[in-house]
């Protein structure tokens, strides 16, 4: 038999991100890596997710 106690408020916990809240992902630099891997008009599996990730990262990093 399993035993529950519950509780007289919602527990505070506190997570915090390790990456920097600042980096966006946003539709128009999605679609310029896409078109710029030549992956328009093609299935994407999660191979072609992490190289467009990978674009966006390198591309971020040239420009800053």
């Amino acid at each position: 038999m399993i035993k529950a106690v519950l509780l007289d408020k919602k527990p505070l916990l506190k997570f915090k991100s390790k990456q920097k809240k600042s980096s966006k992902l946003d539709i128009k630099s999605v679609i310029v890596a896409i078109e710029a891997l030549n992956l328009k008009y093609k299935r994407v599996d999660e191979l072609d997710i992490y190289n467009i990730l990978n674009y966006l990262e390198s591309s971020t990093k040239e420009h800053k």
